[in-house]
């Protein structure tokens, strides 16, 4: 089992969050009804007048069809997509297209059809969240009732300061700060992290501040780098940079001027940093490879991929899925090869320094600073009221 600080959970602010599109109604207007004739799931590979075909006949297919096709597209139906049809008299009235929490209703009422959308009446709330590291972070988030999204966020944050995979260790705490959209009793989804801190033996205090969608220290340095600090999010480290190392396929010693990320086949590998795709292709030993050049003088590479996710010219955005780890080339099992140049001599991935992203603009400054001590504030009597 995992231990944990506390699974205290704090209500900062409620806020009634009711959305406001075209036509809306609310959920409540719509818990007195009869039931559906039917239901359709959307499946992988389903094709929308096939699934309406089964469902309808004659002119109530032909209707259903072009309502939403105009509307949602046929091409764009997706896979967990519900369909729920109302009949009246043997004839469709009503058509629920479902995606996520939010429907599309097409009345048939008359000539044509009518549409509406509906959207649940979502509460928002800032809540303090805290717990304790016992195996890994994963496990801890999910030992206090907190779900991947927000998981994902927070890694993100300091992802590029703290490796969670290898600097994580028993004992560190975690902190935040982060609004929740609630449907009933039930997180609907998460809004941003406003506030987080991890405190790590390894890796000591790491304290983040939101700010116009950035995260900065308290001194208003960017969190941000150049380069994330691994192109992988699941990982050990198989073989490091090395002058001599002993090859597992070719049977000699040579340099090894990477570093070797072992990983299960298929594991999305990421852009280190913005840049610009130098060759992406095929490379001898490498297998499937890419190499991005990035506007600061350094240039990455990616090797023994299963699959190749971007071409030879193509602009990339830091963290963007540029190819599968897998076994290409001369490889004994799934890995990425990593490696980087600096001016065009190789360079060690694992020491290599980067600046960091801009930090607050100093006509911002007095903001940022406000928002600080105001946040610290409400830590202080949040951390004090739960002691």
């Amino acid at each position: 089992m995992i231990s944990r600080t506390a699974g205290l959970v704090l209500v900062l602010v409620l806020i009634d969050c009711r959305k406001t599109p075209e036509n809306p109604i609310s959920l409540s207007e719509t818990e007195s009804e009869p039931p559906p004739a039917s239901v359709v799931v959307i499946k992988e590979g389903d094709i929308l007048g096939i699934v309406l075909d089964k469902a309808l006949d004659g002119e109530d297919y032909a209707k259903a069809l072009r309502a939403v096709d105009s509307v949602i597209g046929a091409k764009r139906i997706r896979p967990g997509d519900t369909l729920k049809f109302y009949m009246a008299n043997g004839r469709l009235t009503r058509l629920d297209y479902i995606r996520g929490f939010n429907t599309t209703r097409f009345d048939f009422a008359g000539e044509g059809f009518k549409t509406k959308s509906i959207i649940p009446d979502f509460v928002k709330r800032v809540e303090f969240v805290r717990g304790e590291v016992d195996q890994n972070l994963y496990l801890s988030f999910l030992e206090i009732g907190e779900k991947d999204p927000v998981l994902i966020q927070f890694a993100d944050i300091f992802g590029w300061d703290i490796d969670f995979t290898t600097e994580c260790q028993k004992g560190d705490s975690f902190f935040f700060v982060v609004e929740k959209n609630y449907l009933a009793d039930t997180v609907a989804f998460y809004g941003p992290v406003l506030w987080a801190e991890y405190d790590g033996k390894s890796v000591g205090k790491h304290v983040a501040y939101r700010f116009k969608g950035e995260y900065y220290n308290s001194e208003g340095r960017s969190l941000r780098k150049e380069f994330l600090k691994s192109p992988l999010k699941v990982y050990r480290i198989s073989s490091g940079y090395s002058k001599s190392r002993f090859h597992p396929i070719l049977k000699v010693y040579r340099p090894h001027k990477g570093v070797d990320y072992a990983a299960p086949a298929g594991t999305p590998v990421h852009a280190l940093g913005e840049g610009t795709v130098a060759f992406a292709g095929w490379k001898g030993g490498y297998g499937k490879y890419v190499r991005i050049k990035h506007p600061n003088g350094f240039q990455t590479g990616y090797g023994h991929l299963s699959r190749i996710a971007v071409r030879s010219g193509q602009r990339v955005s830091q963290g963007q899925i540029i190819g599968y780890v897998g076994s290409t080339g001369l490889a004994t099992g799934p890995h990425l090869h990593f490696e980087m140049f600096k001016g065009g001599s190789f360079v060690n991935p694992l020491t290599v320094k980067t600046p960091p992203a801009n930090p607050v603009p100093a006509d911002e400054m007095e903001e940022f600073k406000n928002l600080v001590s105001f946040t610290d504030g409400c830590i202080r009597r949040i951390r004090g009221s739960s002691d």
